[in-house]
């Protein structure tokens, strides 16, 4: 019922459950969320942080015509990340504009196969930029989760966005969002080689770290099962779908750029906060109350004087 549902409303959230991470959910459309107002706002957890939001002011900076502030923050941003191909991009327009104005993004002298594909991804990085967070609200297809699960991911590939849930006594509430890059022909995957993302819930089979892995899926990865018993039943194939995480050398990648995998910056979920959790500590026990012997001498000369006035 919950694949037929989810697939039912052509979703473009995908949705993936983590036995470790997250719970079973349904995929819905973004606006299962409520809609998103258009104003820069300040995000609640790590999505925009530096460097992503260095590189989302200096792409303000040139539009506003700062184009000296725009190229101290690329520089600053490239001594942090030198492996953020579309910071390289633009910090080569920057340094092309002192010598004539720029028409487009992407003159500098770079492939012309990999100019549209990074101004996708600018445009998309503002795009996650302007949007509100969630951050009392959820996809309406998200159902209750077992206890056991600490975790929803939901991947709406529209926005290029991977938004996390956290369970919690009250249900599901949201923590964070990364941006994501799925399959080159989009999404809606049905057969093999299409490179296309499949929409649908999806179940985390396995967990690969990085060493056992090639350098190209970056920190690791969680190989999914596409194609579920829905996906079979809707005459959908291929194999090998997974979400994962980018090369070394590589910060980011457009927003199509796979073969048909999902892939995100996944460092937060191979960290020992997340796969090796440590319980709450308990508050210290109060000490008992010292008693008149334990006292030093002159506290207990004053309370022993205290004592003797009527």
């Amino acid at each position: 019922m919950i694949h037929k549902l989810a697939m039912l409303h052509g979703a473009q959230l995908r949705a993936l459950t983590l036995p470790l991470l997250a719970a079973a959910v349904l995929a819905g459309d973004v606006s299962a969320m409520g809609s998103h107002q258009p104003a820069a706002v300040a995000r609640v957890g790590r999505a925009l942080q530096m460097p992503e939001a260095m590189l989302v002011q200096a792409l303000i900076d040139i539009r506003d015509n700062r184009m000296s502030a725009a190229l101290e923050r690329v520089n600053a941003l490239l001594a942090v990340k030198p492996d953020f191909r579309l910071a390289q991009l633009i910090r080569g327009d920057l340094l092309m504009a002192r010598a004539r104005p720029l028409a487009r993004m992407g003159a500098a002298d770079a492939p012309a196969e990999r100019i549209n594909d990074l101004r996708e991804e600018a445009r998309a990085r503002l795009t996650r930029y302007e949007m509100q967070p969630p951050v009392d609200r959820m996809p309406k297809y998200l159902l209750q989760m077992p206890i056991q699960q600490r975790y929803a991911i939901v991947v709406d590939t529209t926005k290029s966005t991977l938004y996390v849930f956290e369970n919690r006594e009250d249900g599901p509430h949201y923590v964070t969002d990364y941006y994501i890059t799925v399959g080159k022909n989009g999404t809606n995957k049905f057969r093999e080689g299409d490179k296309k993302t499949p929409l649908g819930v999806y179940h985390v089979q396995s967990q690969l770290p990085r060493d056992r892995l090639g350098d190209f899926y970056g920190i690791g990865a969680f190989p999914i099962n596409y194609p579920n018993e829905w996906d079979e039943r809707e005459g959908r194939n291929g194999h090998g779908i997974w979400l994962h995480g980018t090369p070394r050398d590589t910060y980011s990648r457009p927003p199509r750029a796979s073969d048909g995998c999902a892939a995100a910056d996944l460092a937060y979920w191979f960290s020992d906060a997340v796969l090796h959790p440590q319980p709450p500590k308990e508050p210290p026990k109060p000490k008992p109350p010292m008693t008149l012997a334990q006292m030093p001498a002159d506290c207990k000369a004053v309370l022993q004087a205290a004592d003797a006035k009527p």
